[in-house]
């Protein structure tokens, strides 16, 4: 956040734009994979979104068939240049 002086509402935006991406190249149906909770702070909501994408990756990966790295390569290549 700090390197691309982002808000906390801007990185949830992001973790959630990396959540669409990682299910999509993990091959994952977004109606079956569950939304995490947010709304008690923007702080605690950025901090659970991103202890959530680690687990993630997991998923994504298993689900790939791959290595939990090579989908965040995957998801690196599909997703747009951010700020910064």
């Amino acid at each position: 956040m700090r390197f691309n002086d982002m808000d906390l509402e801007g990185a949830r935006s992001a973790l959630l734009e990396v959540r669409q991406t990682l299910l999509g190249v993990g091959g994952i149906d977004p109606v079956t994979e569950p939304i995490p909770f947010s709304g008690r702070s923007p702080r605690l909501d950025a901090l659970n979104l991103a202890a959530y994408l680690g687990n993630l990756v997991e998923r994504a990966a298993v689900s790939a068939q791959c290595r939990p790295d090579a989908i965040v390569e995957q998801a690196i290549q599909v997703l747009p240049e951010g700020p910064g």
